[in-house]
């Protein structure tokens, strides 16, 4: 024992089981006796934190003044070497999805075991946002976004049917936005959503009205990413579309559930709707736009497109947010390119099928631009400068 001890404490708790956050001011040492756990601890005062699977025959010191977790991924036995006794005036109980702390908790959530006491316990922290989606593909860009502003945050990967639990979090948190990233877009296109209607409908629809109608109550903004694919360029007699423009796309599962979410924004003045379109990172993501087309590029379509370069228009998502801008909102970089050109941005090999030019539909950005206060940067210029970081990359 590296402390003289005062107290030892023996706790079994069974697969599942979250305990925690417990903070003491005195160091205490865990020793496994059977079994596993996914252990963290956190010292607000030093940053030290630590997060980690423990086995049979593994200990760990706790430092002083630490906020310490565990979830047992097993039936688990362990004991607790306390250096001082328990004082209820200085041991303190947090949340354990409490903002400002550093875990990432890489263990399933959907189904945890906890103590009345632990998950009534306070925040150690108010959050502003409440990011949900957080482990999905723009979810965890977005976070990194909340990262890189220094916001405070909550992230969860707590699922939309769950209202009960989200609407805890926000009231519990102090959260003022509700960031979300959360729905389907197919495994891994929207066709799936084809064959899985019922599941598509009742997530991107119903879960998402009725997270709009929790926020609505409790008089905080929402933020949804939804999708720029609402238009078609037949019988419209236009190629460039405003967000006055109503929606003439009905062509899939996904699209149509999307465009009725829209048209009930108007029921709710808390609600910005991002209009996503193949959204761009250039990170290998299976999801990114790029990752797609690498993918297919023995047939490519000589048709423009219109684009959301991620890294480019994301950082600008906490200022709309926070400036209260509301309703429908084109999300893409200005213009439209096409896609051999697009391909040949990142210098990627291809064959076009169709070599005679196609138009595509085009998102208006100048509502973006003034809400944002700056000139929404050209789909070409973005996709340059994202385009040399991933070639430097792929050339390392």
């Amino acid at each position: 024992m590296e402390f003289p001890t005062k107290e030892v404490l023996v706790s079994k708790s069974h697969l599942g089981v979250l305990r925690g956050l417990h903070y003491t001011p005195y160091r205490k040492q865990i020793y496994i006796v059977s079994g596993q756990i996914y252990d963290f601890w956190y010292v607000p005062k030093t940053g030290e934190c630590f997060e980690g699977v423990l086995s049979a025959g593994d200990s760990m010191v706790i430092p002083h003044n630490a906020m310490h977790g565990f979830y047992a991924l097993s039936e688990v036995e362990m004991l607790y070497f306390l250096e001082d006794n328990y004082n209820p005036e200085f041991d303190k109980t947090y949340h354990w999805q409490s903002p400002g702390t550093p875990f990432v908790y890489n263990f399933p959530q959907s189904n945890i075991i906890i103590s009345k006491a632990d998950d009534q316990a306070p925040f150690y922290q108010q959050a502003d946002y409440l990011l949900l989606g957080a482990t999905g593909y723009l979810g965890s860009y977005t976070e990194k976004v909340l990262v890189d502003q220094g916001k405070k945050y909550i992230a969860t990967a707590e699922r939309l049917e769950n209202l009960a639990s989200i609407e805890k979090l926000i009231v519990k948190g102090g959260v003022k936005y509700v960031l979300c990233a959360a729905g389907i877009s197919g495994r891994p296109t929207t066709q799936w959503c084809e064959d899985h209607e019922k599941e598509t409908y009742q997530v991107n629809y119903l879960q998402m009205l009725n997270l709009m109608e929790l926020t609505d109550r409790l008089k905080v903004h929402l933020t949804i990413y939804g999708t720029g694919l609402l238009y078609n360029l037949t019988g419209s007699g236009k190629t460039v579309f405003d967000e006055s423009d109503k929606p003439n796309l009905d062509n899939s599962v996904y699209v149509r559930l999307r465009v009725e979410l829209e048209s009930r924004l108007r029921l709710y003045p808390n609600v910005l709707c991002l209009r996503i379109l193949y959204p761009t990172t250039a990170d290998n993501h299976p999801k990114c736009f790029l990752t797609k087309m690498a993918g297919r590029t023995s047939s490519v379509h000589n048709v423009d497109v219109a684009v959301t370069v991620v890294p480019d228009l994301f950082p600008q998502i906490p200022a709309l947010v926070e400036a209260g801008v509301t309703g429908p909102l084109n999300f893409v970089n200005s213009g439209v390119i096409s896609l051999p050109d697009f391909l040949k941005t990142f210098r990627i090999e291809h064959t076009v099928t169709n070599p005679e030019p196609r138009k595509g539909v085009e998102l208006s950005t100048e509502h973006l631009s003034k809400v944002s206060h700056r000139e929404t940067p050209v789909v070409q210029s973005a996709l340059c400068k994202l385009a040399a970081r991933y070639n430097a990359a792929q050339s390392a």
